[in-house]
């Protein structure tokens, strides 16, 4: 039993053993892992912080590219920048400076030369952009000024149709900028051409885009644009009526030509042979037979087949013009010219002296035709500068001239209402800087008015300067003689300048301050009767001096029946195209919407004032950057990018276009040249050839024996009939100043004959006929006389002494 119990002792103390072994283990266990946990949370709190901070850094780094390219909106960015005034030199110091401001480092810099190539990208997206929504319209119209810059030719072309707005998604009229671009010179043949280029470069630029090939546009052909052309708005002078119908006659063309691409692509082989035949043997029939065919090289041949391939589709699409509808003609054939409306109206509102016949101008010059016939009328003082002044010392009008030096400096004087506005301008507001009062004109209005005022500037050429001065003067009479006053106890001389006092004499000349009244506007009191629409007065204070001014104005009311009498008659004059009959008075509503046009060209005007203004501003800033910016931001480019422009490719698209098109300005001034320099030749040579023709002329015409005897004049014809003309012209024949070359052949024999018969009666002679047979007995080696002319009367006098 010992025994037992002993062995059971040990077993027990070997199991506490073993139990005491375990539980040293699970504590050790139990360490290992609570250390470990301790551990785990450390290296988790660690690892939260530094991922914290990890993105706490990044969010404050704005990276400039993304993967080598600069992201869409830092292009943008820059975009937007230059447009506002940054140059690009310091484009990208405002950006790191912007991203310090809202806590951000920018990673990346913007040289000069990456600003240049985004506004590129810029213009060639706007380009798309156009070419897209000509596609897309049904019609369009064009409109196009021009001017010079530095002696060079400048044309600012925009284009109107109907696109969906491409934020809204709303249908409505839209202008586009389409540019301005140098001409080669001021013809309508140029200006054509340059139409072509640049809706072409449009059309060139859709086609290769991938966006186009994306949304199966397929390839925009310049036909099918100019097909779509219904109508151009223009200033009235000739040269763009002129480009009118010269692009009026490319679209008929362009119409003819889609017309027979569509009946070509529809035709078969055997309907197609017949119209081959003919043409072909129409085109082998001009160079001389089938003989004189074979002789030509290849590339003539290419040529001459093309051309041939070319009068096919014309006449294709002649005949499926014909076979239409006229209402379907119509449509086609719908062309509407429409002058711009401002040149209507305001045009001879900036200067009555250096434009041709407009609203203002017309009724002035009607003006001054009554003055003319209603002599007991006063008119206006004189206003002549100091050199003119002594010369027209005691000179009213024409009838005190008395010699060519008064006529003269009574021509160049000017007089009235457009001269009182105009010096008013040059005194208060001079377009330069340094003449004129200026600044001290403006602060002593605000403090005497109380009131913040800029004369019109009239001493500029804007639109209504000359009306608004005749407002301001009239309304504000009183003050402005104030301010003369005011200038002239300032100087140290208490005396005005020249100008200044001609200013004041205007302000108190009665007639003249009659004319300011009928520059200002009409002055009747009811505006429900005046004014368009009934609208109320714009400055009815105006409207009520000139009713207190009335009484004293005795010849108001003729002269304001004057005045619009002949700017009515101008009033027709500007609006032809609205006549009775015409294509607008005709067109229905439906072709009107069709031909939707801006009511004035001030667009395009607007559009050079602000190339001259940008050219001075940055002249670094190409042409072509000018218009890459102008476009993008005109005609709101940057949404059209964002709806459409969703795949990488469309922006390398504009990169690799931008470089391409690197260099465009450098080529277009050598083109300039190269065009001057071949007109320059091209006149010389005509020069010399008509040098030489007058040269052969007088030879053959010394040789020409004079016929003086009418009964062999009706044998005289063609040629010998002229040179017969122009012999009798030569030695001095009167009364032939009225007959030339090119009169009828009866009229030169009838002018021969009676020139004959008069000298034959002794009423004229040849110079030098009685001295030649007066010096019969003279030395050989007397000299001739060189030129033969009619006798004079104090030649015959000299003779006889």
């Amino acid at each position: 039993m010992e025994h037992l119990g002993q062995q059971a002792e040990e077993k027990q103390a070997k199991a506490l053993a073993t139990i005491n072994a375990k539980l040293a283990d699970t504590r050790k266990m139990a360490s290992m892992l609570k250390k470990r946990d301790d551990r785990a949370i450390g290296m988790l709190e660690r690892t939260i912080q530094w991922t914290k901070q990890a993105t706490l850094t990044k969010a404050k780094l704005f990276h400039l590219l993304e993967k080598g390219i600069y992201k869409e909106a830092v292009c943008d960015t820059v975009r937007y920048l230059f447009q506002v005034g940054i140059s690009g030199n310091y484009v990208n110091g405002v950006i790191h400076v912007l991203g310090k401001l809202f806590g951000m480092d920018v990673v990346g810099n913007v040289s000069r030369s990456s600003v240049a190539r985004f506004i590129h990208e810029g213009g060639i997206a706007a380009k798309i952009q156009v070419g897209y929504e000509i596609s897309e319209a049904d019609t369009f119209t064009l409109s196009g000024d021009g001017t010079s810059h530095r002696a060079i030719n400048y044309n600012s072309r925009h284009i109107s149709l109907k696109v969906d707005d491409h934020t809204t998604g709303e249908a409505s009229h839209k202008t586009r900028f389409l540019g301005i671009m140098p001409s080669l010179d001021g013809s309508s043949a140029e200006s054509i051409k340059d139409w072509e280029k640049m809706l072409g470069n449009i059309s060139d630029l859709l086609s290769r885009s991938p966006f186009a090939q994306r949304h199966h546009k397929g390839t925009l052909h310049l036909a099918g644009m100019f097909a779509k052309l219904v109508g151009v708005n223009s200033d009235h002078c000739s040269k763009e009526k002129k480009d009118a119908q010269a692009l009026k006659a490319r679209k008929e063309d362009a119409v003819h030509q889609v017309l027979g691409e569509k009946k070509f692509s529809d035709m078969d082989d055997d309907e197609l042979l017949p119209h081959f035949i003919k043409a072909r043997e129409k085109m082998v029939k001009a160079v001389g037979g089938e003989e004189a065919w074979g002789n030509l090289a290849e590339t003539e041949q290419a040529e001459r087949k093309a051309a041939m391939f070319h009068s096919i589709i014309m006449e294709l699409g002649k005949e499926s013009l014909e076979l239409m509808s006229d209402d379907e003609k119509r449509i086609l054939k719908l062309f509407i010219w429409a002058g711009c409306g401002c040149h209507k109206e305001l045009k001879g509102l900036f200067g009555i002296f250096r434009i041709g016949p407009n609203t203002v101008c017309g009724g002035y010059a009607a003006m001054v035709q009554y003055y003319s016939e209603h002599g007991h009328i006063p008119r206006p003082i004189l206003l002549a500068n100091r050199d003119n002044t002594a010369v027209l010392e005691g000179v009213t009008s024409e009838d005190d001239v008395e010699n060519e030096v008064q006529a003269r400096a009574l021509e160049m004087t000017g007089s009235g209402g457009i001269k009182c506005a105009q010096l008013a301008g040059a005194v208060l507001n001079n377009k330069l800087d340094k003449k004129g009062h200026h600044d001290l004109f403006r602060w002593w209005w605000k403090k005497v008015v109380n009131k913040a005022f800029t004369f019109p500037d009239t001493s500029n050429t804007r639109f209504g300067s000359y009306c608004e001065a005749a407002i301001e003067l009239i309304v504000h009479l009183d003050r402005f003689k104030e301010f003369l006053s005011f200038i002239q106890a300032k100087k140290g001389t208490c005396r005005w300048s020249h100008m200044e006092q001609n200013l004041w004499d205007a302000l108190h000349d009665t007639p003249t301050l009659c004319e300011l009244l009928l520059l200002s506007g009409d002055v009747d009191t009811l505006h429900l009767i005046a004014v368009l629409y009934g609208q109320e007065w714009q400055r009815p204070d105006f409207i009520r001096v000139v009713h207190s001014m009335a009484p004293t104005l005795p010849h108001l009311s003729s002269l304001l029946r004057a005045f619009f009498s002949g700017a009515g008659k101008t009033w027709e004059h500007f609006t032809s195209e609205f006549a009775p009959g015409g294509l607008i008075d005709e067109a229905s509503l439906e072709e009107k919407e069709l031909a939707w046009m801006l009511p004035t060209n001030d667009i395009n005007e607007g559009a050079l004032g602000s190339f001259r203004v940008m050219m001075r501003r940055q002249p670094q800033l190409s042409l072509s950057g000018q218009n890459a910016q102008a476009m993008y931001f005109r005609n709101g480019t940057q949404a059209f990018m964002k709806q459409y422009f969703v795949k990488p490719e469309d922006l390398q698209f504009l990169r690799s276009m931008a470089r391409e098109s690197t260099g465009e300005d450098q080529k277009r001034e050598q083109e300039i040249i190269e065009h001057s320099r071949q007109r320059a030749a091209e006149k010389e040579a005509a020069r010399k050839k008509r040098q030489q023709k007058r040269q052969e002329k007088d030879l053959r015409l010394e040789a020409l024996e004079l016929v003086l005897d009418e009964t062999k004049v009706p044998g005289l014809k063609g040629k010998a009939l002229k040179d017969m003309l122009d012999k009798f012209k030569a030695v001095g024949a009167p009364d032939l100043g009225n007959v030339n070359r090119r009169s009828k052949v009866g009229a030169i024999r009838e002018a021969l004959i009676v020139a004959i018969e008069k000298y034959n009666n002794g009423t004229w002679r040849i110079v030098g006929e009685d001295e030649g047979e007066a010096d019969e007995s003279s030395d050989p080696g007397d000299d001739e006389p060189s030129a033969l002319e009619p006798i004079s009367d104090w030649e015959e006098t000299d003779s006889e002494d």
